[in-house]
């Protein structure tokens, strides 16, 4: 009824508590009304298939309801209704929406709902301005996610110009003076009333239900498991250390350089690690037995599907070998590059059991995939975004989810550790190595 309601709003409902249905469900009652006659989706690549069109499928086969791909052309062609007489529903991706801003086919569509609205928080990227400039010829706008602030009072400025413009300040800045104190030149923090700041300007227009409040799910629990790093890794995190104090001494730190140096750490803490000489680019294998003989232990002792999560190619590729070639385990891998037909069969996979070992990049499976098969996650290495962190983990933690779900976290590292920590807390990132600097020994 919310969304029935009101034509401009946010649904903040939490992870996994069935905003994709409710969404298809809200579309078809408005299009038998009358109030809508062609509806726009966007949403993640990883979901387009997987999530929306089988929704559709399964909850309306008669809708008429297509996926924006192929060419620049062909999605814009595709755009077009069949059917004069037969309401039509497209999806498209955030990074489409530049291809389909200006087709004349909007015209024919009076709502856009969007799915994991927190992409749309960088009001300078391309696929915001093309967004804002869709929105403005649409009757309804409907904005959906379950992380609707994960770093930042100002993650939702840009989204909230969309819904209530009238309500928020026109400029960044000003919004920004709002909520949050600066402490540092490059340092802001949120006010303590940041929150109910916000609230005001949306009263009326979000709804937010926690997953507690909407479905009963058996026990999800976190462990650490503190490994001892291979005399390898204990050289190169050594050497990297080197030259990070030496950028704090020589006061060259900024939070570029100070991202590749704990990016650089991580990977060597995942057991492979990519270099550039010029031309010659390539992996250096890290020893990395502590990790990989947990992750045995772990497989060996479940009896359902195992996911691990882990942010970096060239150490995915690693584990998925040594588990396949190796130790003979049945492995599937999703990246960013897996094609939409092969993450299908990979989460189906998982799902009817016929794969013991899901590793994948939490991006690319970190929004509206159910994979309740399976009630153990296991953080090869730590993800440098909350947002991400959270919904991954929520593809377990899900309506369906019959058994405890235990999230893994191996680690090897101080700083692994101290990444998880502000995860958790969800504390900004920038000035964990500094931190890691002062400290740690590994």
């Amino acid at each position: 009824m919310f969304v029935l309601e009101r034509d401009r709003c946010f649904v903040w409902n939490d992870l996994g508590t069935g905003k994709t249905w409710s969404a298809v469900w809200a579309i078809d009652i408005l299009m038998q009304l009358g109030e809508v006659r062609n509806a726009l989706i966007v949403a993640p690549l990883s979901t387009l298939e997987i999530v929306w069109l089988r929704t559709f499928f399964h909850l309306n086969s008669n809708q008429e309801v297509q996926v924006l791909r192929g060419t620049a052309d062909q999605r814009r062609q595709r755009l077009y209704p069949l059917y004069q007489n037969k309401p039509a529903v497209r999806i498209v991706n955030p990074d489409a929406l530049h291809i389909i801003q200006d087709s004349d086919a909007l015209s024919e569509y009076d709502m856009i709902l969007v799915d994991e609205s927190a992409m749309f928080r960088n009001a300078k990227a391309r696929r915001v301005k093309a967004l804002n400039k869709i929105c403005s010829k649409m009757k309804r706008v409907v904005m959906m996610t379950g992380s609707p602030c994960p770093e930042a009072p100002t993650d939702v400025w840009a989204t909230a110009r969309i819904i209530v413009p009238d309500r928020v300040p026109r400029y960044f800045g000003a919004f920004r003076d709002l909520t949050m104190r600066k402490i540092s030149m490059f340092k802001w923090v949120a006010l303590p009333d940041a929150q109910e700041k916000i609230s005001a300007m949306l009263d009326g227009k979000v709804i937010r239900y926690t997953r507690d409040e909407c479905i009963d799910l058996p026990e999800s629990q976190h462990h650490t498991v503190e490994l001892e790093p291979s005399k390898q890794q204990k050289q190169m995190i050594s050497e990297m250390r080197k030259a990070a104090v030496t950028m704090y001494e020589e006061n060259t730190v900024h939070a570029a350089n100070e991202a590749v140096v704990i990016s650089k750490i991580l990977q060597i803490a995942s057991g492979a690690v990519k270099y550039a000489d010029g031309d010659e680019k390539g992996v250096i294998p890290v020893d990395c037995k502590a990790k990989f003989d947990a992750l045995e232990e772990i497989l060996e002792a479940s009896t359902q599907p195992v996911i691990v999560f882990c942010p970096y190619r060239a150490a995915i590729d690693r584990i998925a070998k040594i588990f396949s070639d190796e130790k003979r385990y049945t492995v599937q891998v999703v990246t960013g590059d897996t094609k939409p037909a092969d993450r299908m069969q990979a989460f189906d996979a998982l799902q009817s059991g016929l794969v013991k070992l899901l590793v994948a990049h939490p991006q690319a499976i970190a929004h509206g995939i159910t994979l309740t098969n399976s009630n153990i996650i296991c953080w090869w290495t730590p993800v440098y975004s909350h947002e991400t962190y959270e919904q991954a983990n929520g593809r377990i933690t899900r309506p369906g989810q019959t058994r405890n779900q235990y999230i893994i976290h191996l680690t090897c590292s101080d700083l692994e550790r101290k990444v998880l920590k502000k995860l958790e807390a969800k504390q900004q990132l920038q000035g964990s190595l500094l931190e890691y600097l002062q400290r740690s020994t590994i």
